[in-house]
């Protein structure tokens, strides 16, 4: 069992955060009285909270891909909270598609929301992590990105730099105290999932809210000592 510390307020910065996964961690970190910050793209994506809970979340408006979009996103939670703390990146897309069939254009549009995005978002909240006295950096990764699936190229090739960003980020910012993690969770268990993959067996798919909980303690200042980048959650549920 995961022994939880969310007695002290911290500044969190979710991407992604309004998406299946997104909205299971962000409910989970408000229980924590956390300050959090969650980036979105369009206004029907919010419709996923209640009206009690957008009260309590600091939406901003933001394009990952632009970095003018990106920095003022970041300046303002400066302004307003002077740090961020915890960067959890959720952000990205999914893409199946055979090789033979795919282009160039499936390529770049792969790479901008599963590696572009958050290189150009980790790259630019340092500035804000370094304020704060338990900096973490929390990336979302993929099988496919270790081992590349079929008719899934672009998209395992995309989670592929995600992986190998988190990597090479867990020991350069390591000498500025920034932990750095990328999580790489089995099939998740969310209802898009399911319509999917009606003939699976969803008793052996990670539930997200597993991951939120894993998510909170690797942000937590119980986990200042850890030096794990890299932890695998897969079939969760049976163990």
């Amino acid at each position: 069992m995961i022994s939880l510390d969310m007695s002290k307020r911290s500044i969190i910065l979710i991407t992604g955060g309004t998406g299946n996964l997104g909205t299971e961690l962000t409910r989970f970190l408000l229980k924590g009285d956390n300050r959090i910050y969650c980036t979105y793209i369009f206004e029907n994506e919010l419709n996923r909270f209640g009206d009690i809970e957008k009260k309590n979340i600091n939406f901003i408006n933001c394009d990952l891909t632009c970095m003018d979009s990106t920095d003022e996103c970041i300046n303002k939670i400066i302004t307003e909270d002077n740090k961020i703390d915890s960067l959890i990146n959720l952000v990205g897309g999914f893409q199946q598609k055979k090789f033979i069939e795919s282009n160039l254009e499936d390529a770049k549009e792969m790479m901008n929301m599963n590696y572009f995005s958050v290189f150009n978002i980790c790259n630019l909240s340092v500035k804000a992590l370094l304020k704060s006295e338990n900096a973490s950096i929390i990336n979302i990764g993929a099988e496919a990105g270790e081992i590349g699936f079929e008719n899934m190229t672009a998209y395992s090739a995309s989670k592929a730099a995600l992986i190998n960003l988190s990597k090479t980020l867990s020991k350069e910012l390591k000498k500025l105290e920034i932990r750095v993690t990328c999580i790489i969770p089995g099939t998740i268990d969310t209802q898009d999932n399911r319509n999917l993959m009606p003939n699976d067996d969803h008793s052996k798919w990670v539930h997200p809210l597993d991951i939120a909980k894993t998510i909170s303690y690797l942000i937590s200042e119980n986990s200042k000592a850890s030096n794990s980048n890299f932890i695998r959650m897969e079939d969760i549920n049976n163990e």
